[in-house]
C-alpha cells in the first residue's frame, strides 16, 4: 500500500480531486484517508486482518492533518455518487470533541489520544525487550527480563509525573478556547525532560512553557494545578500526547541499547550487537509489529468487510 500512498499537498481540494480521479477509474477499489503518515501503523493491520484484499485494490491518500481528513468525509460522504463507495477515514482521538464522527460507520477514531499511544505500554516494551534485546521470559534471562520490565514500568510513570504540567496547561488553553496545536511539537522533551534509566527528571517549569508557547493567558499555575489535581485517576498513558510519550519510549530504547553494548553491560549479563536503530522519523514503521492494536480497530476493518459484501450484493442483483 505504501507504493500507492499519495502525496499531499496543503489543499485537501487536490486529495478530493485526485480521490474522484481513482474513483472514476475503479469505483470497486478500497480508498483509505490517513491524517499523515500513519499508514505505517494501520497498513500491517489492515492487510492482516483483511487479507482477501491486495496491495492492487488498495489507494491511500496522506491528507497532511486530521482537519483534511474531515474535510474530505464531509465532501464525499454528501456525494451521491461517492457516497458509498468503500472509503475508510483514520483520525486520531486527541483532546478534541469528536462526538459528531463517533459513529459513523466510514471513520476510524482511536480509543487512545492517538496511534503514538499504542506503542507505549508495558507490553508493547515487553516485545521489543524480548525480540530485539533477545531477553527471554522464561528461562535463564526471565530475572533479567522481569527486571528491566520493571525499570521501564517506573520510568514510564516517572515520565507522565514529569508530563503532568504541560499537559494540564495545555487542557487549560483549550478550556479557554486556545489550541495552540501548531505549537506543540515545539515542545523537545530531550530538553524538558532528563530521561535515564536510573531516573526521570523534569527540566521545564510553568514559565518555560508559556514561553514556548508564546500565548497571552489569563491563568495561573495553581489553576493548572487545579486540573492535574482533578485529573488523579486518569488513564495518562492513554490520555496524554503520544509523540511525547513515544519520544521517551525512544530515548529509553537507545539508553539500553548504550548499556547492550557495552563490554560490560550493568544491566544485561553479556554484550550483544543491536540491530534496532531508532529515530524520530522511522519508530512509527520499525516498531509497528510490536505496537497494541486495539478491539475497535479489529470492529472497524470487520465492518469494512462487510461494506464491501454488500456493495458486491447490490451490485449483483443490478445486474
Amino acid at each position: 500500500m505504501l507504493d500507492e500512498l499519495r502525496i499531499a499537498r496543503s489543499d485537501y481540494s487536490v486529495i478530493w480531486k485526485e480521490f474522484l480521479e481513482e474513483f472514476s477509474k475503479c469505483p470497486d477499489k478500497f480508498f483509505f484517508f490517513f491524517e499523515g503518515e500513519d499508514e505505517k501503523y494501520y497498513g500491517i493491520r489492515i492487510s492482516i486482518r483483511l487479507p482477501f484484499i491486495s496491495e492492487a485494490e488498495k489507494i491511500s491518500f496522506n491528507c497532511k492533518g486530521k482537519d483534511s481528513v474531515l474535510k474530505i468525509f464531509d465532501l464525499l460522504s454528501s456525494n451521491e455518487i461517492v457516497g458509498n463507495s468503500l472509503s475508510s477515514f483514520f483520525i486520531d482521538k486527541d483532546f478534541d470533541n469528536n462526538s459528531r464522527y463517533e459513529k459513523e460507520d466510514m471513520i476510524f477514531i482511536t480509543d487512545k489520544y492517538s496511534i503514538e499511544n499504542y506503542y507505549v505500554s508495558v507490553e508493547v516494551f515487553n516485545r521489543i525487550l524480548e525480540s530485539e534485546f533477545k531477553q527471554k521470559r522464561i528461562g535463564n534471562n526471565k530475572e533479567i527480563f522481569d527486571k528491566i520490565s520493571a525499570i521501564y514500568k517506573t520510568r514510564l510513570e516517572e515520565f507522565l509525573d514529569a508530563l503532568d504540567l504541560l499537559i494540564a496547561f495545555i487542557l487549560k488553553l483549550r478550556e479557554r478556547g486556545l489550541k495552540n496545536s501548531n505549537s506543540l511539537d515545539n515542545f523537545e522533551i530531550s530538553k524538558m525532560t532528563e530521561i535515564k534509566i536510573e531516573k526521570i527528571k523534569k527540566k521545564y517549569s510553568f514559565d518555560d512553557i508559556k514561553k514556548i508557547l508564546n500565548c497571552v493567558i489569563d491563568f495561573s499555575e495553581s489553576d493548572v494545578l487545579k486540573i492535574i489535581r482533578d485529573n488523579q485517576l486518569l488513564d495518562r498513558e492513554s490520555f496524554y500526547r503520544g509523540k511525547y510519550i513515544i519520544e521517551f519510549l525512544r530515548i529509553f530504547l537507545d539508553r539500553l541499547r548504550e548499556d547492550l553494548i557495552k563490554s560490560k553491560p550493568t544491566l544485561f549479563n553479556e554484550k550483544k550487537a543491536l540491530k534496532l536503530n531508532l529515530s524520530r522519523v522511522n519508530i512509527i514503521s520499525e516498531l509497528s509489529q510490536y505496537a497494541d492494536t486495539p478491539a475497535c480497530l479489529f470492529d472497524f476493518l470487520d465492518n469494512l468487510a462487510k461494506r464491501r459484501k454488500s456493495v458486491f450484493e447490490s451490485k449483483s442483483i443490478l445486474n
